[in-house]
Parts: C-alpha cells; structure tokens; sequence
C-alpha cells in the first residue's frame, strides 16, 4: 500500500460526513442519569441533545458471508442513544451502552471539511473522556469489541453527476451491459456494493455506490458513495486503537482515488497535482 505521506489532496472533496465508531461490551451498569452528568462535562462543545432509537452492533467476521456481519442475539437495553450536538450542528457526540461515535458532517455548502488528522484528534478526546468518566464512577470498564471509520460522500449536479451520466463517468470499474451500447437503457437507479478485505483480516473495506434522492438538493436523484471500514486489530490498546484507524484511513482515501475517474478528480474535485 502507498505510504500514508502520498495521501491525495483534494480542494472541494465530496464527503458530506465522516464518523468514528467504537462497539464494547454493554456497560449494564451506565443509566440515564449518568448520561446527563456525563452531558456537563462536555457541554461547552455540545450544548444540544437529542434522543434517538437504540443500534445494535454489527461485528465483523470472516468465515461468514462477507455482505451479513454477525449480528448476535442480544438483550436490547432499555436506555436509548443519545446525540451531543454542537452549536453548528456540525459535530455529533453519540453514546449508548455499548456504542460511542464521533460523526462530523456538512451542513451547510461552504461548510470545510476539516481533515483525518483533526477530526481524529477529537474522537480520541472524547472518548477518553468518555473512558475516565465509566472508571472514576465505577461504571464498568471499556472493552472494545469492534472499530468503524466511514466516509459518506454526494456526488451531485453541482460536483460531476447527474442522471443522463453514465455511471462509469464517475467509476470506470463499473461496467454493465448498458455502458456497451446493447439493449438495456442508462441504469435507473443503483444500489452495489464491493468489499474488500484488511490485511491480517482485521476488517473489510465495504464500498457502496447508490442512488438516493435527498430533500437537501431538491429531491433531485444524487450518488451516494460509502467507504466504510469495520474489524479490530489484536492491539486494543489507545496506540493500537489509533494505529487500526489510521489504517483504515489509509484504505478509504486510496481506496477513494483508484475507484473514481481522474477526470472527476481534478475537474470537479479539485485534485492537487500528483507530485
């Protein structure tokens, strides 16, 4: 694999969210209450919350199909997940009993994304905090089970799709029977997904390509492009932690150039030249 310093450069990149997840073993002993204390402590950066419907884990293995993590039977607890919210709205802070995720997202259109290096910054904070919080009250202890890093980007009119483009404009990998001028007309809609897997079997890269209509740009039919990365490596250490996303990073942004056109890249992403 290229060296992480080959990282391409991108001015105008089309990733509307990226987010850090962490499954650990249910934290029976971690209630409502706890989250609001919890909710004081990192309140200056979230001064907003919501309550949203619990998630249950899904765990990466190999020997099953690739497509269907595992998802064992488990008692779902009674609390639900909460969102931390900052005051853009940008930031998201999520915590269940057995889930914690750090999500940054696009809100508004000259919204910058911020880069791996910062964002990553921030999940390791918060979940420190997080950690120290469940051991100085006696809460349990965080024992990782399962990692997640996931880029979402929109390909839309404004940044090199629209329905009349074929989808090999954008994916030159993606080739049907349509694209050899035979029968079948330009795909109607789209929903594929490849998956690839990490070495030493630490995780799958999953990469998905849809169409999706979304309220934000009209209900107009957009790309919707994934590259999510799930598994755990033998270290869970911090340093280990830190080294499994690294990694994973590495794959999504190489992951990114080889499966998208050049010419998107530079004409409507702004690639910075190959050096």
């Amino acid at each position: 694999m290229p060296s992480s310093e080959n990282h391409p450069k991108f001015n105008n990149p089309p990733v509307i969210e990226v987010y850090f997840r962490q499954y650990f073993e249910t934290l029976n002993s971690l209630k409502t209450p706890h989250i609001g204390i919890f909710w004081d402590i990192v309140k200056n950066s979230f001064p907003n919350f919501e309550t949203k419907p619990y998630l249950p884990p899904q765990i990466e293995t190999f020997g099953n199909s690739p497509q269907n993590p595992t998802q064992k039977v488990i008692q779902i607890p009674t609390m639900q997940r909460t969102w931390f919210l900052s005051e853009s709205e940008n930031e998201i802070l999520q915590i269940q009993p057995d889930q914690l995720i750090n999500n940054w997202r696009r809100i508004n259109p000259d919204d910058q994304y911020p880069h791996y290096d910062e964002i990553v910054e921030k999940y390791f904070q918060y979940s420190n905090l997080f950690e120290k919080f469940i051991f100085d009250r006696g809460l349990g202890e965080i024992q990782p089970r399962q990692l997640e890093l996931v880029y979402i980007n929109h390909i839309t009119s404004s940044n090199g799709w629209t329905p009349d483009t074929p989808l090999e404009v954008i994916f030159p990998n993606f080739q049907t029977s349509s694209s050899q001028k035979k029968f079948l007309p330009n795909i109607d809609s789209v929903d594929w997904t490849n998956t690839y897997v990490l070495p030493n079997q630490e995780g799958r890269l999953y990469s998905t390509i849809r169409t999706i209509l979304h309220k934000k740009y009209g209900n107009e039919p957009i790309l919707q492009f994934q590259l999510l990365v799930r598994g755990i490596g033998k270290d869970c250490s911090p340093e280990g932690i830190r080294k499994w996303f690294d990694q994973a990073h590495d794959w999504i942004v190489f992951s990114f150039e080889e499966l998208t056109s050049k010419q998107i890249q530079l004409k409507s992403w702004g690639k910075q030249d190959d050096k």
